[in-house]
């Protein structure tokens, strides 16, 4: 009963969370029509709130709990809200699946930029098992919606290939385990423990919870369990993974029909990013155990693709990076101010050749911060900076500005080393729309990044590392305006270099 009470505590004090998370910050209602449009439902809204919510009702299936049965999907079953907090859009939701549909709507998710909060069990050990699903993300309506969409096409998809969910967890066919470990322990470069012959594999290694670091002793490592026999085993992971490593990892296990017994976040007293996936396969050992071999390293163990050799423009550099100071001309200034202080640049007296963002300034989760030159025109040409990211916790890294007609009128394109993608936006009056992106990148934070900006007419080109490439034509901007570089929140970053060329300074200024 006291394991029942703590379960139902921590559905509601989840359930308030986010719900709080949706309307504390609300400041308008989302764009109704590209919602529905997107999820192809009708969205309802309740009198006086800045919200719109999104039901579905799952048909009548009776679940055996305990001797009884409860039909846990009778009623409202599935619910997704949004709202809007300037120029970006909030999603929250909380979807009842069963246990063969938490995987693959999980990956659909995530894969979408959505993050998943929890999946817990909403009657532990009910047949079939039922699951109780929460994520939230931040974006335009169209890329929340599509999100959103993809998630709910994951979880039709899985009942049309079999209307009647799996009443258990995968289970081997073996009354007894004999688990020969030999050929795992080679897969795995590292021995087991075997008892009873179950053969259990640790993973040592740190794990970032926030701030802090904790090793899998503490319980946020990676565990892989095998029961059974090597050609019918049944596998328990125990993962600690972020959420970039999380997508990798369930779009593996899904096509090897894992089913999650359990997603927590690893360390919320740390606001960590990391999260504990439980799940359950069963398979030929060999196979399942390559498959998470190859899923085990960190990111922070990960060589980091190299990037194309910096050789900086036949042109004059022309923040001052060289100079000893910043030149003549540069303003710090914002979209979105979370005050009056303003963000502090100035060349680094330890490492000569660099401006450095020292302080963010008063910012909020809006806030963009510019370091901009209205003196240097730019219409058609072509920009480049070299950047790396040094701090942040809400964001990192950040990119260039264009044709900037003022603090809440310009196109941006950025790096963001913590969601592992590069974007283009235009920004009028202040509201920013994506206009195109990519994502899952090999960067990460800490490391020198250069993105390349060329615009002829409507025609832009956005160019990260030499290597990943944005291509759009937009009309918003069809004039010249200043140049300069974008950040976001709290995100601190270091310049090595600013170049223009223009056709009307031929090889540049």
């Amino acid at each position: 009963m006291r394991n029942q009470l703590l379960h139902s505590a921590f559905i509601s004090v989840s359930v308030a969370s986010c719900v709080l998370a949706v309307t504390s910050f609300a400041q308008g209602l989302p764009d109704q029509a590209k919602l529905e449009a997107a999820i192809g439902k009708k969205a309802l809204r309740i009198e006086d709130e800045a919200v719109l919510h999104f039901y579905a009702w799952r048909r009548k299936t009776p679940v055996e709990w305990e001797g009884r049965a409860v039909e846990v999907f009778e009623g409202v079953s599935i619910r997704t809200s949004f709202t809007k907090t300037g120029d970006e859009c909030i999603a929250s939701g909380q979807w009842l699946l069963f246990g063969d549909e938490t995987i693959p709507v999980v990956a659909a998710l995530t894969k979408g930029g959505l993050r998943v909060a929890s999946v817990v069990a909403r009657f532990p050990g009910s047949v079939p098992r039922a699951f109780v699903l929460r994520f939230f993300g931040e974006g335009s309506e169209d890329e929340l919606g599509n999100a959103v969409a993809s998630g709910l096409r994951a979880m039709e998809a899985v009942r049309e290939a079999n209307a009647t969910p799996r009443k258990g967890m995968p289970t081997c066919r073996a009354a007894e385990s004999a688990i020969d470990e030999r050929p795992l322990e080679k897969i795995f470069a590292c021995k087991s423990e075997v008892k009873d012959g179950v053969a259990l594999f640790r993973f040592d290694g740190p794990a970032l919870l926030g701030k802090s670091t904790g090793s899998s002793r503490m319980g946020v490592g990676r565990f892989v369990s095998f029961a059974g026999t090597n050609d019918d085993a049944r596998v328990r992971v125990d993962w600690t993974a972020d959420r970039h490593d999380l997508e990798a990892l369930l779009d593996a296990l899904g096509k090897r029909g894992f089913v999650i017994e359990s997603l927590v976040p690893a360390a919320p007293m740390f606001d960590s990013d990391t999260s504990m996936l439980t799940a359950v396969g069963v398979g030929r050992a060999e196979e399942l155990a390559t498959v998470l071999a190859s899923k085990r390293g960190r990111r922070g163990e990960i060589p980091a693709v190299e990037a194309t050799a910096f050789r900086p423009p036949q042109s004059a550099e022309l923040l001052g990076c060289n100079a000893g100071k910043l030149a003549d001309g540069w303003r710090s200034d914002a979209t979105h101010p979370g005050g009056d202080r303003r963000a502090r640049w100035g060349v680094d007296g330890d490492s000569p050749g660099i401006v450095r963002m020292s302080d963010p300034g008063e910012w909020s989760n809006r806030t963009f911060n510019l370091l901009w030159n209205p003196e240097l025109r730019f219409r058609d040409g072509t920009l480049t900076v070299r950047m790396k990211a040094d701090a942040g916790r809400v964001d990192q890294g950040g990119g260039l500005i264009w044709r900037v007609q003022d603090a809440d009128n310009y196109y941006v394109t950025r790096f963001n080393p913590l969601e592992q993608d590069f974007r283009v936006y235009r920004v009028v009056n202040g509201v920013r729309e994506q206009l195109q992106a990519l994502g899952q990148l090999p960067y990460r934070s800490g490391d020198w990044f250069t993105i390349v900006v060329t615009q002829r007419g409507d025609d832009i080109a956005c160019v990260l590392n030499g290597r990943e490439t944005l291509r759009v034509r937009d009309t918003t901007f069809s004039g010249e305006g200043g140049v300069g570089v974008w950040s976001k929140a709290d995100s601190q970053c270091s310049i090595a270099g600013f170049y223009m060329q223009t056709p009307a300074t031929g090889s540049g200024r």
